[in-house]
């Protein structure tokens, strides 16, 4: 697989593909562990995700368990 490595000075980002993100289960704003393994990398995922994505998570399924019934007529459109 090939990516990007791509930042600033003091920050660096690793550009994966969708489809290895899933191969790993992993999704944005999950936290990984990178670690140097004879001269490689190694990305793992700890399968936490970082507190402000979270709180997001968690709002968006507050918000969409309030609004249920509303979401659902909307869905149907129009009759």
């Amino acid at each position: 697989m090939l990516t990007v490595i791509a930042g600033s000075e003091n920050s660096k980002t690793i550009i994966l593909p969708a489809e290895e993100m899933e191969k790993l289960g992993i999704a944005d704003g999950d936290e990984v562990e990178l670690l140097e393994n004879n001269g490689e990398i190694v990305l793992r995922p700890t399968g936490k995700k970082n507190e402000r994505t979270q709180k997001i998570l968690n709002k968006t399924r507050e918000i969409i368990e309030r609004r249920r019934s509303a979401l659902i007529e909307l869905g149907k459109g129009h009759e």
